[in-house]
């Protein structure tokens, strides 16, 4: 298991989503949060990249709403 660490991409378009999907590949962080201005596209990228998560230990979070709320 990687370290206890928590890494964080703000921006689910194309290139956060790639590099998400880098991220549990490589097994880079205990824990992924991925974070975009709409909430209902974090949730998207997060349930697409859950189908990748048997090949790592790497664990997907969505920010809260209240986080990304301006």
């Amino acid at each position: 298991m990687p370290a206890n660490k928590t890494i964080a991409v703000i921006g689910c378009g194309a290139v956060g989503a790639s590099c998400a999907s880098s991220i549990i590949l490589r097994n880079v962080s205990c824990e992924l949060l991925m974070v975009d201005i709409n909430q209902k596209v974090a949730e998207g990228q997060a349930l697409d990249l859950a189908d990748s998560q048997f090949l790592s230990s790497t664990k997907l979070v969505n920010a809260p709403e209240r986080l990304v709320s301006s």
